[in-house]
């Protein structure tokens, strides 16, 4: 990284700018600065996770935007800032790209700013664009909502409606690569205890997705006391942090629970209280992974499926197109085309509307059709 850009990043966060600023005398908010009343919204409306890392990575773009251009409150921010944003976030310069074949780096290290980041590991897509943009729209309204600003010059912006629905419709993975995968866990063996148990912890994995339409994080917040019973009919019961917790349940067929009993044996996993439905993995210190390695078994199992194939993917170009681009949170996406109306209540969204991005078929009864995934 050349010196203009280490300088820059310096008079970021670590160095508070955006703190010196003070704002809002009559604000519903306590914060008197604009990181301050940030670290308010996170809080508030970014308690999911991935909700939070990606509000973060759009702020920090922000914020190097901002600084290039002089920029040191929010509500300096005009129409024009946020349309010439918008182009810088499609072409940032390539003194902002993580150069090919080099890995990301911390934004931070041991609280101080590393050196060695850099906002951007590729221009982003327009699909990307219009996340960051929907996010920031967002924090403005909020902030505007609490009175702490008086204008959202995000709100504007011309939208492009089709690309994040071109994006979700484009997750579709045909049954003939959920076939394959299911005969890759069937046929596969592997030549070391290590992989035999690394691909029991996939094969569960996989299934348990499968069988609930759900996120990684969902499951693995579960454990076996929330498999339930109620008027004779067995559910799971799952959570999802977001803006608060929601929690519903989707049918527990038998077929999970057989995959489970194979899974927990398999692993020699002893029985108990408080059991989690997928054993969480501890690293050499004695710490529990993140959830970023679970999703790395499924995709590792997606990569494996194809090389095991490999011409029987090769011959097929949507085949291979789908295995180059698949990732986890298709299964979600697959599980929502084949159960059709019962889509919305195993995928546990608010509305049809969220269900149907998701969706391209019509399909039969839920426990019958889950059955038939």
């Amino acid at each position: 990284m050349n010196k203009q850009i280490t300088s820059l990043l310096d008079q970021l966060i670590s160095t508070q700018t955006l703190k010196a600023i003070p704002k809002a005398t009559n604000s519903l908010l306590a914060a008197t600065n604009d990181m301050d009343a940030y670290k308010v919204y996170l809080s508030a409306r970014c308690q999911k996770q991935t909700t939070f890392r990606n509000m973060e990575r759009d702020m920090r773009k922000l914020l190097v935007f901002m600084k290039l251009n002089d920029f040191t409150k929010f509500d300096e921010i005009s129409l024009e800032f946020a349309q010439a944003f918008k182009n810088w976030l499609a072409n940032p310069g390539e003194e902002f790209i993580l150069s090919r074949g080099k890995k990301s780096q911390a934004f931070e290290i041991d609280s101080k700013l590393n050196p060695n980041w850099l906002p951007f590991r590729k221009p982003l897509s327009a699909q990307a664009i219009e996340r960051t943009i929907s996010n920031l729209k967002a924090l403005w309204s909020w902030l505007i909502d609490t009175e702490y600003l008086n204008r959202n010059p995000w709100r504007p912006l011309k939208v492009d409606s089709q690309a994040g629905q071109s994006n979700l419709s484009a997750r579709h993975i045909p049954n003939h690569a959920i076939e394959l995968i299911k005969r890759f866990l069937e046929t596969y063996r592997p030549d070391s205890k290590q992989k035999t148990l690394r691909l029991a912890q996939q094969r569960w994995l996989f299934y348990l997705l499968l069988f609930t339409g759900s996120r990684i994080s969902a499951v693995l917040n579960a454990n076996i006391d929330d498999i339930q019973t109620k008027n004779g009919k067995t559910y799971l019961k799952l959570s999802v942090k977001g803006s608060g917790e929601k929690t519903h349940f989707v049918p527990w067929i038998p077929q999970a629970n057989h995959e489970l009993l194979r899974y927990r044996e398999s692993l020699s996993l002893i029985e108990g209280a408080n059991v989690l439905l997928v054993d969480r993995i501890k690293n050499r210190s004695e710490q529990f992974v993140s959830r970023n390695l679970y999703w790395r078994q499924i995709k590792d199992l997606f990569s494996d499926t194809k090389h095991f194939y490999e011409n029987e993917v090769g011959q097929d170009a949507e085949l291979k197109e789908v295995f180059d681009q698949i990732s986890p949170h298709w299964i979600r996406h697959f599980v929502a085309s084949n159960l059709g109306e019962h889509a919305k209540e195993l995928l546990g969204h608010s509305t049809k509307r969220q269900t149907q991005a998701y969706q391209h078929k019509e399909y039969e009864s839920l426990a019958q059709a889950i059955a038939k995934l």
